[in-house]
């Protein structure tokens, strides 16, 4: 992967490349599974991706675990480039209710292991036609809370993508983004937009 992900840096200019992924990268790999996803945010880092946001395997281990792999990478302190994990349609359950807006807060055993999901991301890409403001929204599986553990989704909210894409587009025209990604772990066959 990473081979493949310099073979285009070199070959397009690393200033106009932006490496991102949709989900389920922590499950898969023995090294990544025995070690509950640590491998694989280093492994990340080091290659410099950007963003990600959440499948449906990245809560397996359940919140705190999720809390601390998704602070490894947006820690500029530790090993490799920081990067941000967004989900603008996983959100805060209040008061039972999956009405509301509130960002959802993974917490993990150690309290620096805290992380808000943020519902987007803008990225200041400097090309050599000038700098461009790429907004990145996630949108994480709508089918996570029926097929892993219930306690791995417990107080979270998993809306519906196009509705939490529209909630927040304005926000990110406003906040400053030229182009908009959709960075989705929802296939089509599930309800998911791309």
């Amino acid at each position: 992967v990473a081979d493949v992900i310099n073979d285009v840096r070199t070959a397009v200019g690393a200033s106009d490349v932006l490496v991102m992924d949709a989900g389920d990268i922590m499950q898969g790999s023995l090294l990544s599974n025995i070690q509950q996803g640590l491998p694989t945010i280093d492994y990340y880092k080091q290659i410099g991706y950007n963003v990600a946001t959440f499948g449906n395997h990245e809560f397996d281990w359940g919140q705190s675990v999720l809390a601390k792999r998704a602070s490894q990478a947006a820690n500029d302190a530790l090993l490799g480039s920081a990067f941000p994990f967004v989900a603008a349609n996983i959100t805060a359950k209040v008061d039972g209710s999956c009405a509301g807006w509130e960002k959802a807060v993974l917490v993990g055993e150690d309290p620096a292991d805290t992380y808000t999901i943020e519902p987007y991301t803008i990225i200041d890409l400097a090309t050599a036609e000038g700098n461009v403001q790429v907004g990145v929204i996630g949108v994480g599986s709508i089918e996570t809370p029926y097929i892993t553990i219930a306690e791995a989704t417990d107080g979270l909210c998993f809306k519906d993508p196009a509705t939490s894409i529209i909630h927040y587009y304005d926000e990110m025209k406003t906040a400053g983004a030229d182009v908009m990604v959709v960075l989705s772990h929802n296939g089509w066959t599930d309800g998911g937009y791309g």
